[in-house]
């Protein structure tokens, strides 16, 4: 399997399962992005894209084309909603609620993708 489609599966991954880990700590109770009145299942189901784009089509080859751009759009698009999540946590739950590690790997992960899917790309594959 090409590199670049291994990074973005492994990223994917992580970032599917950072949804389920705690985003947020208020009183010293730690709530999942995918708790309800979350927006876990919203970054689930954009992780879940670059997770089958990497796997479909020629594994030797890097992504290009459509898959490549699905993945890269739908990772930027769960990262942004990371990013979203972690500017307005304080808003949503008041000044006692914690960030927690959770949503900053949504949020590392949803940017990443699309790092390392230009970074790692096929010269040839354009």
């Amino acid at each position: 399997m090409n590199k670049q489609r291994i990074l973005i599966l492994a990223l994917g991954a992580l970032g599917l399962i950072s949804c389920f880990l705690p985003w947020v700590t208020v009183f010293g109770v730690s709530i999942a992005g995918t708790s309800p009145g979350g927006d876990g299942y919203i970054a689930l189901f954009f992780f879940i894209f670059p997770i089958i784009m990497s796997v479909i089509g020629n594994r030797s080859k890097s992504l290009s084309g459509a898959l490549f751009y699905i993945a890269i759009i739908t990772g930027l698009l769960s990262g942004l909603l990371g990013l979203y999540e972690l500017k307005n946590v304080n808003d949503k739950l008041g000044s006692l609620s914690v960030v927690s590690y959770g949503l900053y790997l949504v949020a590392l992960c949803g940017i990443a993708i699309p790092v390392v899917g230009f970074l790692m790309k096929d010269k040839s594959a354009a």
